[in-house]
């Protein structure tokens, strides 16, 4: 504490109080996860780096915050990690199991936007090589951590890249390119030259996403609540989304040879089957 008069120390104290507040709004993504879990979780009043946690605006932080980016174009979101991986990733499984049905046995898959790993995981079995890649670093080091403690499966693998860094490198050739629940918080102007992308260096593309045009119901309210708490980017992603007709609009902009939709029992999604362009 510094010394001095009554005045220095109220000084002092208005300073301390000013860099509080910003605090919060510096904090990374990770930061701001370990605050909301420890404010949700525990009995005590959270603290970031000493200061008092407003619920309310710590909540209106994160919808706020923008996605980092990391000098190597990696991304981070509040939520990648265990977060994801415990509480999100579940909830796809209904998708992920018709890709599954959708993909020949013994196949080489590129799974875009990989998560933490759940669905490369589904598919080691069933597939003879399956490479998992997502932006975001905390997702990969979890789905690495999940790797190991499921006894490393030698045809299956990780690494944390955007699909362009990925492909300018890439020594492997896959019949199929997967990209599920990540079109929708793609910037608008880069969804349809991702999918090209992805379609010119494999046999077969498979999406999923949401559904469109969307049901007036209680799951479909209930995804309109999960992807406006997902951060104002994402949010605008989505809605940008749902207004272009979703992946049949994102499939006519790209000018590809759609095969069909897959069956799916998930009443909100929609799984699409569609010509590549490679090999």
């Amino acid at each position: 504490m510094l010394g001095g008069s009554e005045g220095s120390r109220a000084e002092y104290r208005e300073q301390r109080v000013a860099w509080d507040q910003n605090a919060w709004r510096r904090a990374t993504p990770f930061e701001h996860t370990k605050s909301l879990d420890h404010l949700l979780h525990s009995g005590e009043r959270a603290r970031v780096r000493g200061a008092r946690l407003d619920p309310h605006r710590a909540i209106c932080d994160v919808w706020t915050m923008q996605r980092t980016t990391h000098r190597d174009g990696g991304k981070e979101h509040w939520y990648d990690g265990a977060f994801f991986d415990l509480c999100i990733a579940p909830n796809q499984d209904a998708v992920f199991a018709a890709i599954r049905a959708g993909i020949p046995p013994g196949s080489t898959v590129l799974d875009v936007g990989c998560g933490t790993g759940r669905l490369v995981f589904q598919l080691a079995d069933h597939c003879g090589m399956v490479q998992g890649i997502d932006p975001s670093h905390r997702n990969i080091r979890r789905a690495q951590v999940l790797h190991r403690r499921r006894g490393h499966r030698a045809n299956i693998s990780f690494e944390s890249a955007s699909l362009e860094h990925y492909l300018t490198q890439a020594r492997e050739t896959f019949d199929v390119g997967v990209v599920s629940y990540v079109l929708h918080e793609v910037d608008e102007g880069a969804r349809a030259p991702m999918v090209r992308l992805l379609a010119g260096s494999v046999r077969t593309v498979i999406l999923a996403d949401y559904r469109v045009p969307r049901r007036r119901g209680l799951m479909d309210a209930a995804t309109e609540v999960v992807e406006f708490l997902a951060g104002r980017e994402h949010y605008r992603g989505f809605r940008s989304f749902v207004r272009r007709d979703g992946l049949p609009g994102l499939v006519r902009e790209t000018g590809l040879l759609l095969h069909g939709e897959l069956a799916c029992s998930q009443p909100t999604a929609q799984v699409f089957h569609v010509a590549g362009l490679g090999g």
